[in-house]
């Protein structure tokens, strides 16, 4: 892959988090609103429901860090 690809590549994955940073700073959360899914090593999935608001807003927000932290590292790789 030449220089030109990998950057419009990563640009494409920039403006992907950008997007889904957007999405969840707009969520509004309510009981019920969010589920999180673990994939098990032997390929069952474990739903687990997230009911409380706070914990809640807390993964969104640690969420929105880690992918506010993946949107540097890729501008940084980038340059």
């Amino acid at each position: 892959m030449n220089k030109q690809e990998n950057s419009d590549h990563t640009a494409v994955e920039v403006a992907e988090i950008r997007k889904l940073r957007q999405q969840l700073a707009n969520f509004n959360p309510a009981d019920g609103t969010l589920e999180v899914l673990f994939n098990m090593p032997d390929g069952k999935i474990v739903r687990v429901p997230v009911t409380s608001k706070v914990k809640i807003r807390l993964l969104s927000k640690e969420i929105r860090n880690y992918l506010a932290e993946e949107q540097l590292m890729k501008q940084c790789r980038e340059d």
